[in-house]
């Protein structure tokens, strides 16, 4: 291991956080919030992009210039290129999940995973997971609909969102902050929910075409910022899932295959 520099080449005392990491060929493409603008009134929080090639650090570069503050960026590579979803921010302080990928023409212009129309004057601090198998790409997000809070799984090929698909995994007054992980045969989401009254880690295993084949309740989990974002990843025939308990980081796992 050898240090290579910042990831950035600002170095302002604002914030620069939230990273993805996904593999390009042999190095490494990193997105990240860069809060760099802020420290001018009226300045935005921006998304931002490099590529880490093991030497140095190039092409950085922004991809949206106003994005919600301190909400988890997410990002997948796919049979035709690179794809960040994030947490929007409009002027009239509408937070929708957008993303923005890359094809033989260059980065897409952002555009929006489904127009939910949240009205949030301030951050969540409520990211969207993507993960991708082939051309299949699924998306998980919390949002408020109709003053209804849920998590919605969204399943779309080669990142057209427009012909996507949604399935509601949650509408009982979700915490959110969603892990998502395909494989060759199913979705799985996991995210904060509730039990009775007990809010708990949930997990739904989504087929490839959209239907909900299991939904389960995996453990308890205080629903303070404290408990921070779940990550899951599937190795061995098992979920792995790992979460911030009341005092140490827990890591459980679930069957899903032989």
């Amino acid at each position: 291991w050898k240090p290579i520099g910042w990831l950035h080449n600002d170095t302002s005392p604002t914030e620069h956080g939230f990273v993805s990491f996904i593999p390009e060929g042999k190095r490494v493409r990193a997105f990240w919030l860069d809060g760099r603008a802020m420290l001018k009134e009226g300045g935005k929080m921006m998304l931002r992009t490099a590529i880490l090639d093991g030497e140095k650090i190039k092409d950085e570069r922004v991809l949206d210039d106003d994005v919600c503050t301190c909400c988890p960026t997410s990002a997948a590579q796919m049979a035709t290129g690179p794809m960040v979803v994030y947490r929007d921010r409009s002027p009239k302080e509408i937070r929708d999940i957008g993303f923005t990928h890359r094809n033989d023409a260059g980065w897409s212009k952002p555009s929006t995973v489904h127009t939910d129309n949240w009205f949030f004057p301030g951050c969540p601090v409520n990211g969207p997971s993507i993960a991708s198998h082939g051309n299949l790409v699924a998306i998980s997000r919390f949002t408020v609909t109709n003053n209804k809070a849920q998590v919605i799984l969204r399943l779309s090929k080669s990142g057209k969102m427009k012909f996507g698909k949604e399935i509601v995994l949650d509408q009982d007054s979700p915490v959110g902050r969603c892990a998502t992980v395909f494989t060759k045969d199913a979705v799985f989401t996991v995210w904060i929910g509730r039990e009775g009254k007990q809010t708990a880690l949930q997990m739904a295993q989504v087929s490839p075409g959209g239907i909900i084949e299991r939904r389960t309740t995996l453990a308890p989990i205080n629903s303070n910022r404290s408990s921070g974002m779940p990550r899951a990843v599937v190795s061995g025939g098992y979920l792995w899932v790992t979460w911030t308990g009341e005092n140490r980081v827990r890591l459980g796992r679930l069957k899903i295959g032989a």
